[in-house]
């Protein structure tokens, strides 16, 4: 299980979180079914967000990520929830954010193999060129106007 982190500071504290490495470097690809893979949004303006039902966290985040979806160009932003680990007794697919891509990532494959994300919640926002342009540590709230206006900024400059 990873550790949650509560807010960036804590985030930082206890997370060696060597994704920023990935700064400025094409995303790496992933499937996210047998038959679809991350490439598959290429020419998209990518928000990937790690969580899990066991972090508390994580849940707030979720909740305000529906609201970000409605409030942003849906045509250029895609977000990509991604859990990691296995599912908590609470969990289900059906609990899936309305137009959010899930993946259940119960290996860890995606969330530690290719994104060496070591605490939740995080994300990473990618260009249309897939090129990773941010990496967000800790408990965001995707609704608040500074976080929407840095977005759309960073989604402006990815154009």
């Amino acid at each position: 299980m990873l550790p949650c982190a509560s807010s960036s500071a804590e985030f930082e504290r206890i997370s060696p979180f060597t994704t920023e490495k990935l700064l400025n470097t094409a995303v790496p690809d992933f499937s996210l079914s047998d038959k679809t893979s991350l490439s598959a949004f290429r020419g998209s303006v990518l928000l990937i967000v790690f969580w899990s039902d066991r972090c508390p966290a994580c849940m707030p985040d979720r909740e305000s990520l529906k609201h970000l979806r409605i409030i942003t160009d849906q045509s250029i932003l895609k977000i990509i929830s991604i859990h990691a680990g296995k599912p908590g007794s609470q969990h289900s697919k059906a609990s899936a954010p309305e137009g959010l891509v899930m993946i259940y990532d119960s290996s860890l494959e995606i969330t530690l193999g290719k994104f060496n994300v070591t605490s939740l919640p995080a994300a990473i926002l990618v260009d249309k060129n897939d090129m990773v342009i941010k990496i967000f540590r800790g408990q965001q709230n995707w609704t608040d106007s500074k976080r929407v206006q840095e977005i759309e900024d960073l989604i402006k400059l990815a154009k």
